[in-house]
Formats: structure tokens, sequence, C-alpha cells
């Protein structure tokens, strides 16, 4: 994975009509480069996972 600029942007967004209404999404902001690197090795192993089923 590429390595990312500080500082790190999270967006969830789901683009329905049901979510538009009804959900609250969230988005955040990380400065901490440990927190940043937890938070890909996650993602990488997500991604695996998804692409091995």
């Amino acid at each position: 994975m590429p390595p990312m600029a500080l500082p790190y942007f999270i967006l969830h967004s789901t683009v329905n009509l049901s979510s538009l209404e009804g959900n609250r999404e969230m988005g955040m902001i990380l400065n901490n480069p440990t927190d940043i690197s937890m938070l890909q090795a996650q993602f990488a192993r997500d991604r695996q996972a998804a692409e091995a089923a």
C-alpha cells in the first residue's frame, strides 16, 4: 500500500434514499502515524480476505 500523507481522512458514505434519510455516516481525520499504519494494515488484511473468498 502506498504511503499516505498526513492527515489521513477516512469517510464512509452510502448513497441511497435510506442512507440519506435515516443513517448517520461519519468521517474521521487521523494524524498519528501509528494509528494510520494500524489502519492500513487492517485494510490490507480485509482486502486479502475478500480477494481469497
